[in-house]
């Protein structure tokens, strides 16, 4: 008998053991992978996540599922996988972050998320020059600032930096945020900006950009194709002859911020005005309606609506 209780006892304790066992997380959260402790109830969110449009000054949505937990509140989970990458999932989507940048903290107070971030964010965002830089650390800061407002929980992000044991607000100019130095200021809580969200407006406006500067290669991630379009995209050595070809000079543009979006989701209309100056003329093109495609997961211009338009010779 006290044979057969010694064995209960010690399989009691077992039981115990396991129930009560914890995890630590020695990397100060960091890798989303640490971040996912099974014995704590996690569960599976679809998160809303923004990276950077090849090295474009865009940012575009990427919802992936995250494990999450009650420790720590979505916002946390959100960035710590924004900080990871997308892992190479698709081939127009860059990382804003490196291996050096670690998130310390995400605290919440009401309408207001504080974000620290450590020093390790100033290497990993260096570019060649001071303007590739500052590009760099916006585009990141607004990776985070956009996927936290789009979470519905926040309308504004504080972002610091952790300097040295010092938690600092970062000087706005060297963040890509203040356009000058002279209007530079540690940086203030940031709200959503939507100008860098490629929308359907907005992929008009940068292709409209590009085609203005004659910047052909990177006005080519803008663009594609209808699936029932007649005239198809060709290879950028191709399209690039033809544009050379047509020798238009787009002058000065507009294009409406409102766009119309098909039942299907697959197309939407964005009204845009230019000016073109041609060889021995000039004519503007007014309020014509510009086709945007969705196609894998991106919003593109449609090579043949932008052609037949810029090919109207007033």
């Amino acid at each position: 008998m006290k044979k057969l209780t010694s064995i209960l006892i010690c399989i009691i304790l077992i039981f115990a053991c396991g129930c009560t066992a914890t995890y630590m997380d020695e990397n100060g959260g960091d890798d989303i992978s640490s971040l996912q402790d099974s014995s704590s109830g996690t569960s599976s969110s679809v998160l809303p996540l923004y990276f950077r449009y090849y090295d474009e000054p865009m940012l575009i949505r990427n919802p992936l599922t995250i494990e999450t937990t009650p420790q720590q509140q979505p916002e946390y989970y959100a960035i710590s996988a924004l900080i990871s990458g997308a892992l190479g999932q698709r081939k127009e989507i860059t990382d804003c972050f490196g291996k050096k940048t670690k998130l310390i903290s995400a605290k919440s107070e009401g309408e207001y998320l504080y974000v620290t971030l450590s020093d390790g964010f100033l290497s990993d965002t260096a570019g060649e020059t001071e303007e590739q830089t500052r590009l760099n650390r916006k585009m990141a800061i607004y990776s985070i600032v956009n996927t936290v407002c789009e979470m519905g929980n926040h309308s504004f992000v504080q972002i610091y930096l952790s300097q040295n044991g010092v938690t600092l607000r970062p000087d706005s100019f060297e963040m890509g945020i203040a356009e000058s130095k002279e209007a530079s200021a540690p940086l203030g809580p940031l709200s959503r900006e939507t100008s860098l969200i490629l929308t359907p407006s907005n992929v008009v406006k940068r292709g409209l950009t590009l085609y203005s500067s004659t910047q052909w290669s990177r006005l080519y991630y803008y663009l594609g194709d209808k699936d029932s379009a007649t005239q198809k995209l060709p290879i950028l050595e191709e399209m690039t002859q033809d544009f050379q070809y047509l020798d238009l000079i787009m002058t000065d543009f507009s294009v409406e911020d409102n766009y119309t979006v098909s039942e299907d989701g697959k197309t939407a209309m964005v009204q845009a005005t230019f000016r073109i100056r041609a060889k021995n003329t000039g004519y503007t093109v007014t309020n014509v309606p510009i086709e945007v495609v969705y196609k894998g997961r991106s919003w593109l211009i449609s090579y043949e609506s932008f052609l037949r338009h810029l090919e109207v010779s007033g």
